[in-house]
């Protein structure tokens, strides 16, 4: 839960055409990641980094590389479908 909006899980502030907007969504959002290299991480004295990063310009991006209206209802469903696949998510541990 976004705790600045609440009842979004995700909301983004940007300009378009010049003008202030605003896009927020009430989807939950999930991603599964297979890592293709194996993690030993010690029991005692370790840190795990896990990085969660995404293209925010993807969720915008239309058919033919057009960009989505973020103020427009119309565009609310293509938007959301679009930020599932952005998410990238990396691993890492290190002893202490």
């Amino acid at each position: 839960m976004n705790l600045e909006h609440p009842g979004h899980s995700i909301f983004v502030t940007g300009i378009y055409n010049g003008k202030n907007v605003e896009f927020g969504s009430d989807t939950t959002f999930s991603s599964d990641q297979n890592f293709n290299q194996q993690q030993d991480i010690p029991l005692q004295n370790a840190q795990l980094k896990v990085i969660i990063s995404f293209d925010v310009l993807e969720w915008f991006r239309g058919d033919e590389n057009g960009i989505l209206n973020p103020q427009e209802e119309a565009s609310q469903d293509e938007i959301e479908k679009n930020i599932r696949p952005s998410f990238k998510i990396s691993m890492s541990s290190m002893v202490n």
